[in-house]
């Protein structure tokens, strides 16, 4: 069982960034597994990634061919997504596995799972691309219309590198481990499904894991029974209703009396959606944004450290940084 667990945040009346939940379960077994070491990159355990942040929403450019395309990268996916009509005529290997994709409005859909061998990713200021190999991906019908990207890159083909995520200053990085010292942070990391999971902490003295997603252009989720056990939280807007890929769903808007925890950043009575509880909690793009977090999956770590953010570089305070949220913002 491979799951994949998605929700749409932000601006309830623009174009998705993602489908909102999937359920992803692997059908068959593929006929010769060590030919393809899943996920492999070539070179090796450094790369600064050509990325930026629009609209909430994180892009990748790879190199060659595939520049042609709209490519968002979404730790919260496992497999790669390509729009079936604008990859129509690319040369997939086939396997004998298939995922069954549930979305959050209920709908699902069955599609093979196939393998693309090379995927050349562009760096910041260096001509060589950083290329991942051998990555499952999925073709769907109307991607593009439902997504506004014609691919999204999953996180499985870094399951086995240590990830930097530097969004406030637009930097993913893949590098040999997880920083340490002074004004950093760790948090427990662990990878369930392939989705890569970190600990929250509340001002209450709850705890809860969740989603590092983004994909997500919100801030949090929190599936119905984790909302439930974590109380503190007050009904803002009832039945919201967001576009997930296969038909719309509702979710209510709730707010949160107290402090999140994320390291030294701290995020005071934080909206949170209430999603299906057969999805997982989801920490989306903008707190991100708010704070670097290194994912050493092998040390079993996540690293969060905002001395190298904008407003830490320009002189606010260097111990943490605090976000208050006002009805206005969502």
């Amino acid at each position: 069982m491979i799951e994949l667990y998605r929700n749409h945040g932000g601006d309830d009346n623009a174009s998705p960034s993602r489908h909102d939940s999937w359920r992803v379960a692997l059908i068959g077994i593929l006929a010769v597994w060590s030919v393809f070491t899943i996920g492999c990159a070539t070179t090796g355990n450094r790369a600064d990634l050509e990325v930026s942040v629009q609209d909430n929403r994180l892009m990748v450019y790879p190199a060659g061919d595939f520049s042609r395309h709209d490519w968002q990268f979404d730790t919260g996916s496992d497999l790669t997504l390509l729009d079936e009509e604008s990859f129509r005529g690319l040369r997939l290997q086939a396997t004998e596995a298939s995922a069954n994709l549930i979305d959050v409005s209920g709908h699902e859909i069955t599609r093979p799972i196939e393998i693309l061998e090379a995927l050349p990713l562009k760096q910041r200021n260096r001509n060589r691309p950083y290329t991942l190999r051998y990555l499952w991906v999925v073709r769907l019908p109307k991607l593009r219309e439902r997504t506004g990207f014609d691919a999204i890159l999953g996180y499985r083909p870094f399951e086995q590198r240590v990830l930097q995520l530097d969004l406030g200053n637009e930097r993913v990085r893949i590098v040999p481990r997880a920083p340490r010292g002074p004004g950093v942070y760790s948090l427990p990391f662990r990878l369930e499904a392939w989705n890569p999971m970190v600990g929250v902490t509340t001002s209450t003295g709850k705890a809860f894991e969740a989603v590092i997603d983004t994909g997500s252009d919100g801030w949090f989720s929190l599936t119905a029974v984790e909302a439930e056990s974590l109380g503190s939280l007050e009904l803002k807007k009832a039945d919201r209703t967001t576009k997930a890929l296969y038909g719309d769903a509702k979710y209510d808007l709730l707010q949160f009396d107290g402090d999140f925890y994320l390291g030294n950043a701290s995020f005071h009575d934080p909206f949170v959606k209430e999603i299906p509880s057969n999805t997982e909690n989801l920490i989306g793009i903008q707190p991100l944004q708010f704070f670097r977090i290194t994912l050493d999956p092998q040390a079993h770590r996540a690293a969060v450290d905002i001395s190298r953010m904008p407003w830490t570089r320009a002189g606010l305070p260097p111990n943490g940084v605090k976000v208050s949220f006002s009805l206005q913002e969502e």
